[in-house]
């Protein structure tokens, strides 16, 4: 039962680093226009958080340990609600370098906070819960897209309620609350670390295994197909950040404190058909790869684009196109990490361990990647083609990544390797 309450608390720590992540996507495009920032700038602020998470993980990878990992989780909840009262101080300054300079770091930081909390965290949870590790990294991911769905709304309506400086202060105030709580786990979390290393000291020694060249592994081609299609799916989401809130407000007159309720529709599709994917067993490439197909044509509709579409714009079609993206986007996004571990446990069998690692590590860089590239990406194509056509060249983007995959279903069968690639692998052996 200690196991659960920890888990439970380090959960709640991770969907308020999520809530810091996604708030702002409602009102900060608009505020920040009228202050003077261009979409694609916008774009670029978008994407420093993810940044921020991707140089934070690369760098707490060589010196976290088993000592200072509660320590190195605790600053990192700490400096989230640095970070937000930080995004709150741009409200008092009409200085336009001021605004971007406060919008840079904050992010920056705020990223960088998120990866003090969430890398150690995850190791954690193997320690919590040997014998049910995947199961509770599921439920760890289903409070992290909880995350990302409640920000927009709770920023919505802080926003209604308190004006531009609210959804800041209120999340800053329960980082730093949660803060303040989380050394109360720091025993109970260095006991079940001190449990974990006495159990793995008495299980048989393992042999070492092979290294993996990670330029080798993505250099081929059922590698680099799940990897393109895991980008592609979680650009889908990122890329709306910085223009859709904006096109909501001037295309259809919607609210800026209700834009939000728009905005987290495809994230209650989302959730609800994500774990009905999790019980996919079979034919995996092919959900993954039909989901690749519906999501690039629904980006047609979400403008909508008259001249793909022959539609004219519609809050309507926008939005029944916005929340059925939530229910094809799942299955490449969910199937990413085991379908990269079928294919490395294939090329690799004598490193089992490795492959594991090296699909885990592979599969959180498309993330930060797809979390860099759509808002920026999004940002320009907006500023510069409008929404509706934007949105059409990402379908089409998404779409052309569809392409590249569908080899794939003809290469790997039920984790099964085709005879032609079968020496290939045997080389790697």
């Amino acid at each position: 039962m200690k196991s659960i309450g920890v888990f439970i608390f380090l959960n709640i720590c991770n969907i308020v680093c999520c809530f810091a992540l996604s708030i702002i996507a409602p009102f900060f495009p608009t505020y920040a226009k009228d202050k003077g920032l261009d979409l694609d700038l916008i774009g670029y602020i978008f994407s420093l958080y993810p940044l921020g998470m991707l140089l934070g993980s690369l760098i707490l990878g060589k010196i976290i340990t088993d000592a200072n990992r509660p320590k190195i989780m605790n600053v990192g909840v700490v400096l989230e609600g640095i970070a937000l009262i930080l995004f709150a101080m741009m409200y008092y300054t009409d200085d336009h370098a001021l605004i971007l300079s406060l919008a840079v770091i904050a992010r920056l930081i705020g990223g960088f906070a998120t990866s003090m909390f969430l890398t150690p965290f995850y190791a954690y949870i193997q320690q919590l819960f040997p014998q049910e590790v995947e199961k509770m990294i599921a439920y760890c991911e289903v409070c992290t897209a909880l995350g990302y769905m409640g920000g927009p709304i709770f920023g919505s309506l802080l926003y209604k309620l308190g004006g531009f400086t609210l959804p800041f202060y209120f999340f800053a105030g329960l980082s730093l609350f949660l803060g303040a709580c989380l050394p109360i786990y720091y025993k109970s979390l260095q006991g079940f670390t001190e449990s974990f290393l006495v159990f793995k000291s008495q299980a048989p020694p393992e042999p070492d295994e092979p290294d993996i060249s990670y330029l080798k592994v993505i250099m081929k081609y059922p590698v680099m197909a799940t990897l393109v299609s895991v980008v592609m799916i979680y650009s889908i989401f990122t890329f709306y950040h910085p223009i859709q809130a904006d096109y909501f407000q001037w295309q259809y007159g919607v609210d800026a404190d209700s834009v939000g309720y728009y905005m987290s529709m495809v994230n209650i599709t989302f959730v609800s058909f994500s774990l009905l994917v999790a019980q996919i067993k079979t034919m995996k490439p092919f959900f993954v790869y039909f989901g690749l197909i519906f999501s690039g044509y629904l980006q047609l509709y979400a403008g909508p684009d008259y001249d793909f579409t022959q539609q004219k714009p519609d809050i309507w079609i926008t939005t029944l196109a916005w929340v059925a993206t939530g229910i094809f986007t799942p299955a490449p996004y969910v199937l990413g990490i085991p379908q990269l571990n079928n294919i490395l446990n294939d090329y690799y069998p004598d490193s089992p361990k490795k492959a594991n690692n090296i699909a885990s590590a592979l599969y959180n860089a498309c993330l930060a990647m797809g979390g860099l590239l759509g808002p920026v990406i999004g940002g320009y194509l907006g500023q510069f083609y409008g929404f509706q056509r934007s949105t059409s060249l990402l379908g089409l983007s998404v779409l052309a990544a569809a392409a590249f995959y569908a080899p794939y279903l003809f290469i790997f069968k039920e984790g099964k390797v085709h005879e032609k690639h079968e020496k290939s692998i045997k080389k790697n052996k």
